[in-house]
């Protein structure tokens, strides 16, 4: 209590930023809660009549720190966590493996579809790929697009 009284600041940015600088964090979040507790139950008295007692105030600002500490972030023990890189998986020996991907635009009457066809060595075979501007297009569409995008890969000669 003694070094809030001892803050001479005039300006009350400045006098809230010596405070949060001389006290620890834990007192500094007190004083914060407590001022903001105050102005809350001035402005409630003042523009809509509704009286609190300092008491009610006192148990608000108690109830809500005992929140804040709650909600604080655990210590979580360090885990080694190995970061696997994405990796295309072949299809069986002698068969072509057709990756195929739709994108809607959710503004846009807009939709791309893409075919990449590739052996069971990863060899690329061929793409395909489709933009379709204009049409009322719905998520649900996005199997008849792969079909729309798609002939040049269904009709190639392995």
């Amino acid at each position: 209590m003694e070094a809030i009284c001892g803050v001479t600041e005039m300006d009350a940015k400045a006098w809230l930023a010596a405070i949060f600088k001389i006290l620890p964090q834990a007192d500094s979040v007190r004083v914060a809660v407590v001022l903001w507790a105050i102005w809350y139950a001035r402005r409630k008295a003042i523009h809509e009549n509704e009286f609190q007692s300092p008491l009610s105030t006192h148990n608000f600002v108690d109830r809500f720190i005992a929140d804040l500490e709650q909600e604080k972030p655990r210590a979580v023990p360090p885990t080694c966590i190995r970061q696997r890189r994405p990796a295309w998986i072949a299809p069986p020996a002698g068969v072509v493996k057709i990756n195929i991907d739709v994108a809607i635009s959710k503004n846009d009457l807009i939709a791309s579809v893409a075919a990449i066809a590739r052996d069971d060595d990863g060899r690329f075979l061929g793409a395909s790929p489709l933009v379709l501007r204009g049409y009322q297009i719905r998520r649900s569409w996005s199997i008849l697009l792969v079909g729309k995008a798609c002939p040049s890969l269904w009709t190639y000669k392995w």
